[in-house]
C-alpha cells in the first residue's frame, strides 16, 4: 500500500511541473502580442526622435542662410547632390552650373536642376517665370564666406545636411535671390502647397527656398554616396518634393499608411512676408510700396501698378501722360499745364485762326482762319498800364490800374 501511494504521487507531480501543447501556444502568442506592442511603441518613439532631430538640423540650416544673407546680401546656390559627402566638393555652392542650365534640365548625374518658378517677378526683366534652382545644402560655401565675428553662430555642417536616414537634404532657391544685384525678398517664385493643392504662401509663388527631407521612405533622394536609391514614383502626395520638374511643393499632414495619401517629408520654407510692404527710402522722410504687383483702391483685381475704381482727390498732378482706360489716346500733361495748345500763327493780313477744338491731343487741325474782330472804344482800356477787372451792366469794360 507504501508503494501505491508513492508511485501515484510521483505521476501527480510529474503532471503539476509540465505544460501541455496548447499551454505552451498560449504562452507564446501572449509572448508575441506584448513583443509586437513593444516593438510598435519602439518603432514610434524611433520615427518621433528622427523628426525632431530634422526639425533641430533645419533650424541650423535656416540659422545658416540667415547669416550667409546678412553677410552676402544674397542666397547661396545650390551645391551638388550626386557628389558623396565625403567629396571635396560637397556641401559647395555651384552657381555657375546652375544659371548655365537650360529650363528643365539637369546636371550629368542629376545633382542640380533648373526649373521655371512658381511665377513672373520683376526682379529679372522676364516675360517667362522666374527661373528656380534645386540641389543640395551647400554647408561648405555658408561656412567658407562667414566672416570670424559671426562665428559665435552655430553653422550648418555635413551632419545637419544629411537626415537621420542617411539621406541628403534637397534646397530649392528662387535664382534672383542668390545674386547680390537682384536680391529682394519680393521676388521669391516658389510655392508651397497643402496636401489639397492650396497655396500656404501669400502672396501665391512668393516663397525665397525650401529645405526638404525625403522622410522614411527616401523617394527622390540622393544618399550619401550622391546616388538615388529609391526612385520619386508617381501616385503619392509627396510626389511633388522630388519629382524636380518645377517650383511647387508640398507641405502636408503627416500620414504614413500606405497609399495615395502618404506623406512623411519634412520641408521648412522661408517667403514673402506682408510686414515688409513699406520700406524707408534713402532718408526716413521718404516712404515707398514694394508690392510686387498692383495695387487696387476700390477694386480687387487692379490692372495697374495703382488703379483707382472712383475719383482722385489731389492738389497737384505729376504725370509723364494721361491716357484712357485702355492705355491708348495718351497726351502730354504740359499741354494743360505747361506750353498749353494753339493755333499755329497765321501770315494773312487782316485775319487769325482761332480754336474750335481737340483732336487726338491738338487743337491746330481744328483751328479755323477768321476775319479780326474790330475794336470798339469800349473794349479796350482807354489809359497805358490799365487792364481788364470786369464787364459793367452795359456791357462796357471796367479798368483798373495795377
Amino acid at each position: 500500500m507504501v508503494w501505491g501511494r508513492l508511485v501515484t504521487n510521483s505521476k501527480q507531480i510529474n503532471r503539476i511541473a509540465g505544460f501541455t501543447l496548447v499551454e505552451f501556444a498560449i504562452v507564446m502568442l501572449m509572448s508575441g502580442m506584448i513583443l509586437a506592442a513593444i516593438i510598435q511603441a519602439y518603432k514610434v518613439y524611433v520615427a518621433d526622435r528622427y523628426q525632431r532631430d530634422i526639425y533641430a538640423s533645419m533650424d541650423v540650416l535656416n540659422s545658416s542662410i540667415s547669416v550667409f544673407a546678412s553677410v552676402q546680401r544674397r542666397y547661396p546656390c545650390p551645391s551638388d547632390l550626386s557628389l558623396a559627402i565625403d567629396d571635396p566638393e560637397s556641401g559647395v555652392e555651384k552657381c555657375a552650373e546652375a544659371q548655365a542650365l537650360a529650363v528643365g534640365a539637369c546636371t550629368a548625374n542629376g545633382g542640380i536642376c533648373r526649373v521655371d518658378g512658381a511665377r513672373t517677378t520683376p526682379a529679372l526683366g522676364l516675360v517667362t517665370p522666374d527661373p528656380v534652382y534645386i540641389g543640395g545644402f551647400p554647408y561648405k560655401t555658408i561656412r567658407n564666406f562667414v566672416s570670424t565675428n559671426l562665428q559665435s553662430v552655430r553653422l550648418a555642417s555635413s551632419k545637419d545636411a544629411v537626415d537621420p536616414w542617411g539621406f541628403q537634404l534637397t534646397y530649392a532657391v528662387s535664382a534672383s535671390q542668390t545674386d547680390a544685384g537682384t536680391y529682394n525678398s519680393s521676388y521669391g517664385a516658389i510655392d508651397v502647397q497643402t496636401e489639397g493643392g492650396t497655396s500656404l504662401i501669400q502672396p501665391v509663388g512668393s516663397a525665397h527656398f525650401v529645405l526638404i527631407s525625403h522622410g522614411e521612405n527616401h523617394k527622390g533622394a540622393f544618399n550619401a554616396l550622391g546616388r538615388v536609391s529609391v526612385a520619386c514614383a508617381a501616385g503619392t502626395v509627396d510626389q511633388e518634393n522630388c519629382d524636380r520638374t518645377n517650383a511647387t511643393f508640398i507641405s502636408g499632414l503627416r500620414a504614413m499608411a500606405p497609399g495615395a495619401a502618404y506623406y512623411d517629408d519634412v520641408l521648412l520654407q522661408r517667403s514673402f512676408t506682408m510686414s515688409e510692404l513699406w520700406r524707408f527710402g534713402d532718408t526716413t522722410s521718404t516712404i515707398y510700396n514694394v508690392n510686387p504687383g498692383n495695387v487696387g483702391v476700390g477694386t480687387a483685381s487692379p490692372e495697374q501698378k495703382l488703379d483707382i475704381n472712383g475719383n482722385l482727390r489731389t492738389s497737384t498732378v505729376n504725370a509723364s501722360s494721361l491716357c484712357d482706360r485702355g492705355m491708348e489716346n495718351c497726351w502730354g500733361p504740359e499741354k494743360l499745364g505747361g506750353t498749353g495748345m494753339r493755333c499755329s500763327t497765321t501770315s494773312t493780313p487782316g485775319r487769325t485762326r482761332i480754336m474750335q477744338g481737340i483732336r487726338q491731343a491738338q487743337v491746330d487741325p481744328l483751328c479755323a482762319e477768321v476775319a479780326l474782330p474790330t475794336v470798339l472804344a469800349n473794349q479796350k482800356c482807354a489809359n497805358p498800364g490799365q487792364y481788364v477787372v470786369g464787364f459793367s451792366a452795359g456791357g462796357n469794360i471796367i479798368c483798373q490800374v495795377p
